[in-house]
């Protein structure tokens, strides 16, 4: 399979799964599957509220996606480039300065991940405002 077929097919299926995530709100359907390590440990991965945020942004509502996870509202303007400049590459053949191919940023970016993971697990304010 091409390049470009698995771009025109992720895509499609993420056109879907947006237009899915509108219709079917994250916290009053058991559609959606539960976080792991909440279920397991009662702690708040990194990644806890991204489908309750997406839903809010969806809908224009930048309060309450802030409320669910705060680090991916951050991160999107760095993950939606990384996807434009896939799907230019892989579509058009125009290349994007590729910044996740750099030592630093990576670091960077997986440290934040990690700190923002414990301090969302301080039960004491203002670190419990980043609960989701």
């Amino acid at each position: 399979m091409s390049e470009k077929s698995i771009a025109i097919i992720l895509i499609i299926l993420g056109i879907a799964g947006l237009l899915f995530l509108y219709f079917v709100k994250p916290a009053e359907d058991s559609v959606y599957p539960k976080c792991p390590t909440r279920y397991f440990t009662g702690l708040n991965c990194p990644g806890c509220g991204t489908l309750r945020a997406v839903h809010s942004l969806l809908h224009l509502e930048l309060k309450a996606a802030l409320k669910f996870n705060f680090l991916l509202v951050l991160l999107l303007p760095v993950l939606l480039y990384g996807l434009a400049a896939y799907l230019a590459e892989a579509l058009f053949f125009r290349k994007f300065p590729d910044i996740f191919n750099n030592k630093i940023f990576l670091w960077l970016m997986g440290s934040l991940v990690v700190v923002f993971c414990i301090l969302r697990n301080i039960p004491v304010y203002p670190f419990s405002l980043l609960r989701s």
